[in-house]
């Protein structure tokens, strides 16, 4: 009879945590989260940069599909003022600022905070599919708060692709 006491005794006494162990528990977890958090951050912020810039390159393609399909040239235009915005458009120097008539889609920098778009953008695709413009490689640069940038850039046959101007990305080509 005293043993089972003693053990239901033993038992009670063992069965939680001290508050020593649950103080040294969260000690280590908090100094983790520290060294961890920065790391986290900065892949966040890489994570926000590489979806603005597929973002772009979707919309370019589907412009392209889009002028082909319709038969009738669209437009893609972005600013790099503050906010900056892109829109694909039915109208050359649709402004991309607020919804117009000759709109088709249209994203802002709210869309994508703390990316910032560093060259201006004027694309025409023409109904066979094609970009209108003079240079060879048409494209403009995203970049994230800590410098990293991806290009966003169009071959003279309207084919979108994305390369790293800045920042080590192992997955994308370095720009040329």
């Amino acid at each position: 009879m005293q043993l089972t006491r003693l053990t239901q005794a033993i038992t009670r006494r063992c069965s939680g945590l001290t508050l020593l162990e649950v103080v040294m528990t969260l000690a280590v977890l908090a100094v983790l989260g520290a060294i961890a958090l920065p790391g986290v951050g900065a892949q966040m912020e890489r994570g926000r940069l590489r979806h603005a810039a597929q973002t772009l390159l979707g919309d370019i393609s589907e412009a392209r599909y889009q002028a082909a399909q319709r038969r009738e040239s669209l437009f893609i235009t972005a600013r790099d003022r503050e906010p900056w915005c892109w829109a694909v458009s039915t109208a050359a120097g649709c402004d991309c600022g607020s919804k117009q008539a000759c709109t088709v889609h249209i994203v802002n920098a709210a869309d994508h905070p703390g990316i910032k778009l560093l060259q201006p953008l004027d694309l025409r695709f023409s109904p066979a599919g094609t970009p209108d413009a003079p240079a060879s490689v048409m494209g403009t640069t995203l970049e994230s708060p800590s410098g990293d940038r991806l290009r966003v850039e169009v071959s003279p046959q309207g084919r979108p692709r994305i390369c790293a101007a800045a920042g080590r990305w192992p997955q994308i080509p370095a720009c040329q």
